[in-house]
């Protein structure tokens, strides 16, 4: 057994309803890994670019007050040090020119948010699963395997 505790899950979100609606998903599958949350993805980058967080994955929202959740995904993808932080996003926008703008510019998957708690918790559960029980993560931003 590692002794190293969990990285966590960084959600930039400034949405009060939507996080409300998210922490409580998380709450209903039993999400266990320390849930860092930020409404300002200014202020997550430079965290982010400074080594100061290195979350296993970020749940990033597109329509951010400040730097929207597209301009910080550029600007992390275009770090070495935070390339290989995988990016899901979260978003209410299905517009095709946003799934295909966060894919050419790194995002690792692209969930549509819903209201509704039960397709909500489904959902999380599905993409938690999979990041955190499938596959294999980086173990620290910008260091090679």
């Amino acid at each position: 057994m590692s002794s190293v505790p969990a990285r966590p899950l960084l959600v930039i979100e400034d949405s009060g309803e939507d996080l409300a609606v998210l922490l409580r998903a998380l709450r209903e599958i039993g999400f266990a890994r320390p849930v860092l949350h930020f409404n300002d993805a200014e202020k997550a980058l430079g965290l982010l670019k400074a080594g100061s967080l290195n979350p296993a994955i970020v749940l990033l929202d597109l329509n951010l007050g400040g730097l929207d959740g597209r301009g910080f995904l550029k600007r992390l993808k275009a770090e070495e040090k935070t390339l290989t932080i995988p990016v899901v996003i979260f978003s209410t926008s299905d517009n095709p020119n946003d799934v295909d703008f966060c894919y050419r510019n790194g995002a690792s998957g692209f969930v549509l948010k819903v209201m509704d708690l039960q397709q909500q918790t489904s959902s999380l559960r599905a993409i938690l699963e999979y990041w955190f029980s499938a596959v294999l993560l980086p173990q620290q931003s910008g260091r090679a395997g």
